[in-house]
C-alpha cells in the first residue's frame, strides 16, 4: 500500500509540475503574442504595405532597390485636377471600331477588353460583362505597354518622363469603363 501511495504522491506531483509548466509556458505564450502586436502590423494600411513589401522580396526583388523605392516616395505635387473619360470596353461580339483614350495629348493611351455579357438564353451580347475580369491596356508614346486585370473598380499609376499618370478605372453605363486620371509632377 506505501508503495501505491508513494506511486500516487509522484503522479500528483508530477501533474502540478506539468500544470504549472504549461501555465507559464501559457503566460509566455500571450506576453510574446502582446509583443508582436505592438511591433508588427496586424491591421490597417501598414499592414498591406507590410505585405505588399514581403510579395516583391518574394518574387526575387532587391532588397536595396525596394528601399531605395519607399525612399524616394513623396507626397504628389503639381497635380492637374481629376478628368473623367470614357471607353467601349471591347469584346470578341463588338463590331464596332476599337475605342480608346488619349491623355495629355497622347502621353497616354488607354483601351480594354472583356468578357461578353450573355442574354437570358445564353448568347453573347455585343457589351462587356462588368462582373468579370476586364482587361485595361496603358500605352505610353514612348511605346511602353503595361495591362491591369481584374474587376472593377482598378487602379493603377504610371510614370512617364517626370509626370506620375493616375488612373481609377470603374464600370459605366452599358458598354462604357469610366477612367477617371490626374496626372503630378514626378519625382
Amino acid at each position: 500500500m506505501d508503495s501505491q501511495t508513494e506511486d500516487l504522491t509522484k503522479m500528483q506531483e508530477s501533474l502540478l509540475e506539468a500544470r504549472t509548466e504549461a501555465q507559464t509556458a501559457n503566460s509566455r505564450f500571450l506576453q510574446l503574442k502582446e509583443e508582436i502586436s505592438r511591433e508588427l502590423p496586424n491591421e490597417g494600411p501598414l499592414r498591406d504595405i507590410v505585405a505588399h513589401i514581403r510579395k516583391r522580396l518574394e518574387e526575387g526583388m532587391d532588397p536595396e532597390r525596394l528601399l531605395f523605392l519607399i525612399q524616394s516616395a513623396r507626397p504628389p505635387r503639381n497635380c492637374i485636377d481629376a478628368q473623367t473619360k470614357r471607353i467601349v470596353v471591347s469584346t470578341p461580339d463588338n463590331t464596332g471600331p476599337d475605342s480608346s483614350i488619349n491623355i495629355d495629348n497622347g502621353t497616354v493611351t488607354v483601351s480594354g477588353d472583356g468578357a461578353s455579357a450573355k442574354n437570358e438564353q445564353g448568347q453573347a451580347e455585343s457589351w462587356f460583362d462588368a462582373a468579370k475580369p476586364v482587361v485595361i491596356n496603358f500605352t505610353t508614346n514612348a511605346g511602353l505597354e503595361e495591362k491591369k486585370e481584374g474587376v472593377f473598380p482598378l487602379y493603377h499609376s504610371l510614370v512617364v518622363g517626370d509626370k506620375e499618370y493616375r488612373f481609377t478605372i470603374d464600370e459605366g453605363t452599358r458598354s462604357f469603363a469610366k477612367i477617371t486620371y490626374d496626372h503630378c509632377d514626378y519625382p
